[in-house]
C-alpha cells in the first residue's frame, strides 16, 4: 500500500519545507507536488517534468523510484513507485481546451497498457462529480480520459475545498476543488457501501500555501506490523537480512586482543570453519550485534522545533476560525496574516540557527570527522534501496547473465612448479594494507578486528591458509558474496545499467585472495618475461591512466606534426573510444581458464583458481528476505583477484591482428583504437576494420560492445577540423565529434586543452560555491580546515595535469584557473570579493594552480625516468622549484602592477616561502583587510563608490587608509599603545612572522580597529538611505528646460524609428520584386509621414544645464536618485552628440562595421 500526499506549494519555500517534513514524520511514501519552490540537484528521490512545474517525490526512508516513464511534456511527469505507475500533473488555469485535450491524449499514451495507475494533480478542471460548482469542458475531457483508461474517481465531494481561495477577493478567487485523483480499480480501495474511496481526505491543517493537503492510500493493505508498532511507541519488528553485523563504534583494539588470548584463539583454530567461528565469538564478546528493523519512520526536518509545531497548530486554528466567518472579520484576517508571517520567520530563523550549530560543530571538531560532515551536508538525501523481489530479480538477471559450465583444460601438464610457502612477514604486510573502514562480507567481521587478529595471532591464519594452498582449494564459506546495488548519479532509475553492482566478500577470504594474487603476479608480472601486453595500463603496478592518455596524445601530436598531405604521411588520426557492455560481470570463466593455461601459470595455482570459481553464490536482500543466486560468469567487483583475472582474460583483445596503421590502448575494460590515415576517409576505413576485428574477438569471448556509448574523434592538422566522419560500429553509424572524453580528460581534434580546462573548472566551481557557504567571515571552520576542504577543488583541477600542463603557459588557461582559485582563496582568508587573485592566493598560502600543475608534471616525468627514486624527495625538490617560480611571479606582479593595494600587500608579505612555511597564525577577516588594503576605510570605500571622500573624518587633510588607521590616526591611539608598540608600516609583515605572540597582538588590534570602522560605515549607509528616502522624487522636480529637451529627444527617436521602418519596408519590397503594398498600409505610411515633426524643432533647441556625473556603486543596487541622474546624464550626452554632429564638429564618421573599426572607406567600397 502506498501512502500519498498531494499538494500544490504555489512556489512557496516554507510550504514545500512543511510538505517534505510531513511525509517524513508521518511515514508517507510519495509526495505529488505541484508548482514546487525549487528542485534539488542530483537527488534520486525527485522526478520532475522539464519545466519543473510538477514533481513526484518519494520518501527516501521507504521506497525508491523504480522507473521514469515520461517527463518531456510540460506539466506531466510519470514514474513507477512500488509497482504503481504514478502520473502527476499540473495544468495552469490559463490553459485552453485544445491544449488541455492534447495533454490528456499524451497521458493516455503514457499509461495505456499499465494495470496499476494513479492519476493525480492540480488540473484546474471543474466537474460536479468531484464537488465543483459547475462542469466545464476541461472537466469533461478529464472525466472522459479516466473512463477510457478504466480509472475510478477517489475524490469525495463533501470534503473541504482543496483550494482555499483568496479571502480578500472571494468573488474572483472563491474556494474550489482543482485537485483531482483517479486510480485503477485494483488499487483504488473503494468502500463497497457507498462506492467511495476509503482514506481520501483533506486535512484542515496549516500549509503556508493557498492549497490544502490531500492525503490517501492506494494499493493492497500492508501487513499490520509495518508501521503501527512505530506509531504506538513499540519496538519495530525485525526483518531478515543477509549476513551478520556488529556495532563497529564499540570496537576497541586492546579489548579485542585480550579477548583473543582469553578465548584460546590459537588452540581452537584448526580449520576454516573453526577460524570463522572463533572470530565470530570474539566479536560477540567485544561488540554488540546490529539487528535490522522494519522501522520506516523518519526524523523531523532539521529546522523543526516544538515551538514551530505550536505555531503551526495556532495557524491552523486561525485559518479554521477565518473560514467560519464569511466575509472574514478584519481582526481575524489581520491575526491570520500575522500568524502566517511569524511562522515563516520562525522557520527561517530555525534554519539559520541549525546552520550555525553545524558550523560550530565543524569548528570544534578535533577528530577529522568534519570532512565527512561537510560533504554529507551538501550531498543531500539518499535514495532508498530497491527491495521489490520482482524488480530486483529483473535487475540481477540483467547484470549477472548465465553462462554454460566451464570446461577447464587438462591440468595434468604444464608448469608444475610448487607455490612458495606463506610466511608471517607476508601476513603482517597484508594486515598493514587493510583499510579499517571497508565494508565486511556476510560474516560481518570488520577489517579492524581482522587486522588485530592477524598481528597478534598470525600463526592460526598461516596454518589455515597454507592448508588451502597445499590442498589446492578455496573454502566454500568465502565464495559467498553479498550484493549491493549503488545507483549511478544522473542515470535513469530502474535500468540495470543505472546501478553499479558491488559484491561484499568476507575479509578473511580477501586475505587469502591477496596471498594468491602475490603468487600469481610472480608469473604474470615477471620483469624478465611479462605475460601481459604493454598496451594494458589498468590494474597494474607502476601504470596509470596518465600513461594511457599520454599514448593517445602522443599519437595525435605525430599526426598534427605533419603538414600538407602528400598521399604518404598519415596526417589524420581517428580515435575510437570503445565501451564494453557490463564488462566485469560477463567475463567468461572459460576464457579465463584458457588464458591462465596459455600464459604458463603453475598448475597448482590453476587448480586453486578452478575451485575459486566453482559453486559461487550471490545473496541480496528483498522485502521477502534474502535471496541466493548461483553465479556462472564475471569477476567479482570488490574482490582482490578480480582485476588481475580480468587483465589475463582481456589480454587477448590487445593482441588481435589489426590493419596497418591501427593500434590499440587499453585501461581495464576501456579500449581506444588509434587509426592513422592519409585522409579522413582512409583513417575512418582503417578504424572501422579495426573495430570489426575487436568485435569478433568480443563475440567469441561472450562480450559485447556498446555502440551507443562509443565516441569518435578525428585529429588532423586541418585548421577547421573534420567533424561528422561516419564509422560503422556493430551495425550502428557513429559520427566523429569535435571533442570527446577519454579516461576523464577531454581530447580535442587539435589537442587544444581548452575544453578540458573549462570542464574541470566548471566542476571545481560547483564544489567551491558549495564550500563558500560554510566559509563565513565571522564563523565557520578554521583556516586549516578550510584549506583541507579546498584541496577537494584542487584535486579536481590537477587530474591529468602532466598531460595538459602545456596549456598553463597560455593566458586563457591561467584566467580560467584563477577564476576558481580566487573564490576559494577569498573564502579561506575571509577577504573582500574585490581582492585580486594574486593577493588572495598569497594570503591563503595556496600555490597557484598553474604552478601546481607544472609541479605535478615535473614530478611525474622524474618518476617515469627513475622509478626507484623516492617520491617524497622528488616532490620536496619540485616544491622548492615551485616556490621560487611563485616568488618571481609575485615580485614581477608587484613591480609591474599599478594597484596600490597589491604593492601594499607585497610590502607586508615580500617572501612567500617564509609566509607559507610559518608554523603559527591564521589569517582571519580583519587581518586579511590589513594585509590586502581592502578594508572598511574611506580610501577603499571611495574607490568603489561607497564613500563620498577618501579623507579621514577625524584627521583633516589625511587619507584614511589601512596604514593611517593602524599607525597614525589618533582615534585609535589606545589600541596602538596596548597592542602595537614597536610595530609600524615598515615592519608589520616581519612582526607577524616573528612569533605567535606578535601575531595575536596584531590580530587583536586589527579586530578592534576595523570592527569600529565597519560599524561607522554601516551607520553612514543607514543615514544616507534615510536621507534619500526623505528627499522628493527627482523626476517631479525637473527644470522646465530639461523637460522640454527630453520631450524633443523623444520626438527625434520617434522620427528615427519611423524612418527605419520605412527603410526596412523598401528593402523588403526590393527583395520580393514587383509587389504592391495594400492601400491601407500605404495610407497609414502617408499619414505617419504627414504627422512627422519638421526640422524646425531642432532650431529651437535651448542648451540644458549639464547634469552632474552620478556616483558609482558596484556592490549595492542604485537608488532611485542615482537612476534618475544616470538617465538625465545619458540624455544630455545624446543631445550634445546630435548637436555636434549637426554643426559638423565631429567630421566624417564611418558607418556600420567600419565605424567600430574606425577604418576609412576603401576605393573598391566607394565604387560598389
Amino acid at each position: 500500500m502506498l501512502n500519498i500526499l498531494q499538494f500544490n506549494a504555489n512556489h512557496c519555500e516554507n510550504a514545500q519545507d512543511l510538505a517534505l517534513h510531513v511525509i517524513t514524520t508521518e511515514s508517507l511514501d510519495v509526495l505529488l507536488l505541484s508548482e514546487p519552490y525549487c528542485v534539488p540537484r542530483n537527488n534520486g528521490n525527485w522526478v520532475t517534468d522539464e519545466s519543473k512545474t510538477v514533481a513526484i517525490v518519494v520518501n527516501g526512508n521507504r521506497l525508491p523510484i523504480q522507473r521514469i516513464r515520461h517527463r518531456q511534456t510540460l506539466g506531466v511527469v510519470a514514474a513507477d513507485v512500488g509497482g504503481t505507475t504514478i502520473v502527476s500533473c499540473y495544468v495552469s488555469p490559463q490553459t485552453g481546451v485544445p491544449e488541455f485535450r492534447s495533454i490528456m491524449e499524451k497521458i493516455d499514451l503514457i499509461v495505456r497498457g499499465c494495470s496499476r495507475v494513479l492519476l493525480a494533480g492540480d488540473f484546474n478542471a471543474m466537474h460536479l462529480d468531484w464537488g465543483s460548482s459547475r462542469t466545464c469542458p476541461k472537466g469533461l475531457e478529464l472525466l472522459q480520459l479516466a473512463d477510457n483508461l478504466g480509472l475510478v474517481l477517489l475524490n469525495k465531494a463533501d470534503c473541504l475545498p482543496t483550494f482555499k481561495g483568496n479571502r480578500a477577493d472571494t468573488n474572483r478567487f472563491p474556494p474550489s476543488r482543482p485537485d483531482v485523483t483517479f486510480a485503477s480499480s485494483v488499487i483504488s480501495r473503494l468502500d463497497p457501501r457507498d462506492d467511495s474511496a476509503r482514506g481520501w481526505r483533506v486535512p484542515d491543517v496549516a500549509t503556508l500555501s493557498d492549497h490544502r493537503y490531500v492525503q490517501y492510500e492506494v494499493g493492497e493493505s500492508s501487513p499490520p506490523t509495518r508501521d503501527r508498532a512505530a506509531r504506538r511507541g513499540q519496538r519495530p519488528a525485525r526483518v531478515s537480512k543477509a549476513g551478520t553485523r556488529w556495532k563497529t563504534s564499540q570496537f576497541d583494539s586492546q579489548l579485542f586482543g585480550k579477548a583473543l588470548a582469553m578465548t584460546g584463539f590459537a588452540r581452537q583454530v584448526n580449520s576454516v570453519e573453526s577460524l570463522v567461528e572463533s572470530l565470530t565469538s570474539v566479536c560477540d564478546e567485544t561488540m554488540s550485534r546490529v539487528f535490522p528493523t522494519q522501522d520506516h519512520t523518519g526524523r523531523p526536518a532539521y529546522w523543526w522545533t516544538p515551538a514551530i509545531q505550536a505555531m503551526i497548530d495556532n495557524l491552523s486554528r486561525k485559518e479554521q476560525m477565518t473560514m467560519r466567518t464569511i466575509p472574514p472579520e478584519e481582526q481575524l484576517q489581520t491575526e491570520l496574516l500575522a500568524a502566517r508571517e511569524s511562522l515563516r520567520k520562525a522557520i527561517r530563523l530555525s534554519k539559520n540557527e541549525a546552520f550555525d550549530r553545524f558550523l560550530r560543530s565543524i569548528r570544534e571538531d578535533v577528530t577529522g570527522i568534519f570532512f565527512r560532515k561537510v560533504f554529507h551536508w551538501f550531498q543531500g538525501a539518499r535514495s532508498a534501496p530497491e527491495r521489490d523481489p520482482a524488480e530486483l530479480r529483473r535487475i540481477v538477471d540483467a547484470l549477472f547473465p548465465v553462462h554454460p559450465p566451464v570446461e577447464w583444460p587438462d591440468l595434468g601438464v604444464g608448469n608444475m612448479a610448487p607455490l612458495r610457502s606463506i610466511g608471517l612477514t607476508e601476513l603482517d604486510q597484508i594486515a598493514a594494507s587493510m583499510h579499517p573502514r571497508k565494508a565486511p562480507g556476510l560474516d560481518g567481521v570488520p577489517n579492524a578486528a581482522l587486522t588485530v587478529a592477524l598481528r597478534q595471532q598470525p600463526e592460526p591464519f598461516r596454518r589455515v591458509f597454507q592448508e588451502c594452498l597445499d590442498m589446492s582449494c578455496f573454502p566454500q564459506p568465502w565464495k559467498k558474496q553479498r550484493l549491493v546495488l549503488l545507483p549511478k548519479p544522473g542515470k535513469s532509475p530502474g535500468e540495470p545499467s543505472s546501478f553499479r553492482p558491488i559484491c561484499l566478500l568476507d575479509n578473511t577470504g580477501k586475505a587469502l585472495e591477496r596471498l594468491l594474487l602475490n603468487r600469481l603476479n610472480e608469473y604474470i608480472e615477471d620483469p624478465e618475461s611479462p605475460q601481459l601486453s604493454e598496451q594494458q595500463f589498468g590494474f597494474r603496478r607502476g601504470r596509470s591512466t596518465l600513461q594511457a592518455i599520454q599514448q593517445v596524445v602522443d599519437a595525435g601530436r605525430r599526426a598534427l606534426s605533419l603538414g600538407r598531405t602528400n598521399n604518404r604521411d598519415r596526417r589524420c588520426l581517428m580515435v575510437v573510444a570503445l565501451d564494453v557492455r557490463n564488462a566485469f560481470n560477463t567475463a567468461s570463466w572459460q576464457s579465463i581458464a584458457e588464458a591462465l593455461q596459455a600464459k604458463g601459470v603453475p598448475v597448482q595455482l590453476c587448480r586453486i583458481l578452478q575451485d575459486y570459481f566453482a559453486d559461487r553464490e550471490l545473496e541480496y536482500d528483498t522485502a521477502d528476505g534474502p535471496v541466493t543466486r548461483r553465479v556462472s560468469a564475471g569477476v567479482t567487483q570488490g574482490s582482490i583477484l578480480g582485476p588481475t583475472l580480468w587483465n589475463i582474460m582481456y589480454d587477448g583483445v590487445l593482441a588481435v591482428e589489426l590493419p596497418e596503421g591501427a593500434s590499440i590502448v587499453g585501461f581495464a575494460d576501456d579500449l581506444a583504437i588509434l587509426a592513422a590515415g592519409t585522409i579522413p576517409e582512409h583513417a575512418a576505413a582503417i578504424a572501422e576494420e579495426a573495430v570489426a576485428a575487436v568485435n569478433n574477438w568480443m563475440v567469441q569471448h561472450k562480450l559485447s560492445l556498446a555502440p551507443e556509448k562509443t565516441e569518435l574523434l578525428m585529429i588532423s592538422s586541418k585548421r577547421s577540423g573534420y567533424r561528422n566522419i561516419p564509422v560503422n560500429i556493430c551495425g550502428v553509424e557513429v559520427r566523429s565529434k569535435r571533442s570527446i572524453r577519454y579516461l576523464g580528460v577531454m581530447l580535442h581534434d587539435h589537442l587544444s586543452w581548452r575544453p578540458h580546462v573549462e570542464m574541470v573548472a566548471d566542476k571545481a566551481l560547483r564544489v567551491v560555491r558549495a564550500l563558500r557557504g560554510i566559509m563565513r567571515n565571522h564563523s565557520g571552520p578554521q583556516v586549516s580546515k578550510r584549506k583541507l576542504l579546498a584541496a577537494v577543488a584542487a584535486s579536481i583541477i590537477r587530474y591529468g595535469a602532466p598531460v595538459w600542463t602545456e596549456a598553463t603557459d597560455l593566458q586563457w588557461c591561467r584566467r580560467i584557473l584563477d577564476r576558481v582559485q580566487r573564490l576559494l582563496a577569498q573564502g579561506i582568508t575571509s577577504a573582500f570579493h574585490s581582492t585580486s587573485c594574486e593577493v588572495a592566493v598569497v594570503l591563503a598560502g595556496e600555490l597557484p594552480y598553474h604552478l601546481l600543475a607544472k609541479e605535478d608534471a615535473r614530478c611525474y616525468n622524474r618518476q617515469q625516468s627513475s622509478p626507484d627514486s623516492s617520491r617524497e624527495a622528488i616532490r620536496q625538490e619540485e616544491k622548492e622549484t615551485s616556490l621560487q617560480l611563485w616568488q618571481q611571479q609575485w615580485d614581477d606582479v608587484a613591480a609591474n602592477n599599478t594597484s596600490r593595494y597589491l604593492r601594499w600587500a607585497h610590502r607586508q608579505v615580500p617572501d612567500v616561502r617564509l609566509w607559507t612555511g610559518r608554523k603559527h597564525g591564521e589569517v582571519d577577516f580583519y587581518l586579511s583587510q590589513v594585509l590586502s588594503g581592502h578594508a572598511f576605510v574611506h580610501e577603499f570605500l571611495h574607490v568603489f563608490g561607497f564613500a563620498p571622500s577618501p579623507d579621514c573624518p577625524r584627521c583633516a587633510g589625511s587619507v584614511e587608509s589601512v596604514a593611517h588607521v593602524m599607525f597614525e590616526c589618533p582615534r585609535f591611539a589606545d589600541v596602538r599603545a596596548e597592542f602595537l608598540q614597536g610595530v609600524g608600516e615598515h615592519n608589520l609583515g616581519s612582526r607577524l612572522l616573528e612569533s605567535a605572540e606578535w601575531w595575536d597582538r596584531i590580530q587583536q588590534a586589527a579586530r578592534r580597529i576595523l570592527s569600529v570602522l565597519q560599524e561607522d560605515w554601516r551607520e553612514e549607509q543607514q543615514t544616507l538611505a534615510a536621507a534619500e528616502a526623505a528627499q522628493p522624487d527627482p523626476a517631479s522636480s525637473l527644470p522646465e528646460d530639461m523637460a522640454e529637451a527630453e520631450r524633443r529627444l523623444l520626438r527625434r527617436r520617434e522620427v528615427r524609428n519611423r524612418s527605419a521602418q520605412r527603410r526596412r519596408q523598401q528593402q523588403r519590397q526590393q527583395r520580393l520584386g514587383d509587389f504592391e503594398l495594400v492601400p491601407a498600409v500605404l495610407a497609414r505610411a502617408a499619414a505617419n509621414e504627414a504627422a512627422e515633426p519638421t526640422g524646425e524643432v531642432e532650431e529651437e533647441e535651448v542648451s540644458p544645464p549639464v547634469p552632474p556625473i552620478p556616483p558609482r556603486s558596484r556592490r549595492l543596487p542604485p537608488s532611485p536618485r542615482t537612476t534618475e541622474m544616470r538617465r538625465r546624464r545619458r540624455n544630455y550626452m545624446q543631445l550634445q552628440y546630435r548637436r555636434r554632429r549637426r554643426d559638423g564638429e565631429l567630421g566624417d564618421v564611418p558607418q556600420g562595421r567600419q565605424r567600430r573599426g574606425r577604418i576609412p572607406t576603401s576605393a573598391a567600397e566607394l565604387e560598389r
